[in-house]
């Protein structure tokens, strides 16, 4: 019987490191395809369907989405404040009770901050020119609207491409 030879586990010789080297390097899944947040940071236009018929209605509402720099700093920013506000009460030993209607209004400010442009935007009759302060009516008033723009924003797909 031939003598065993032990070899340490992880010793290679260098030929075959410069083999795996290369073979990992052909073989080796680029993350930077998976960056979440430069797709997210990129707009892209949603156009706006009727909630019954799906009907598409030539409204497009142009946003980024929700790993994008923007939204994440508006979210951040909002945290924050709920964090000041927070400890404020406790050390004056009140404990704030939930306000839905605060919620929503937060709910708003990530949507008008994340949406960046429209066009066909029309609201009881007038052409609304596109400004934070319009988005903010839109989205206040129009819930489908609402909707279909948040769930825009938190599909990955509408920005990877």
């Amino acid at each position: 019987m031939p003598p065993l030879t032990l070899v340490p586990v992880g010793v290679s010789s260098p030929a075959h490191r410069d083999t795996r080297r290369e073979t990992m390097t052909k073989n080796a899944f680029d993350l930077s395809s998976i960056d979440t947040i430069a797709a997210c940071n990129k707009p892209v236009d949603i156009e706006i369907e009727h909630p019954v018929s799906r009907e598409k209605l030539g409204v497009f509402i142009q946003v980024v989405g929700k790993d994008s720099d923007i939204y994440r700093d508006r979210i951040r920013a909002l945290a924050n404040e709920n964090m000041a506000r927070d400890a404020f009460n406790a050390r004056r030993g009140k404990q704030e009770v939930p306000d839905i209607a605060k919620m929503e209004a937060k709910n708003i400010d990530v949507l008008v901050a994340a949406t960046v442009g429209w066009k066909g935007v029309v609201l009881n009759s007038e052409e609304l020119a596109f400004s934070a302060e319009n988005a903010r009516k839109v989205y206040q008033q129009i819930l489908p609207v609402r909707e279909q723009v948040t769930e825009a924003i938190n599909d990955l797909e509408n920005f990877m491409h």
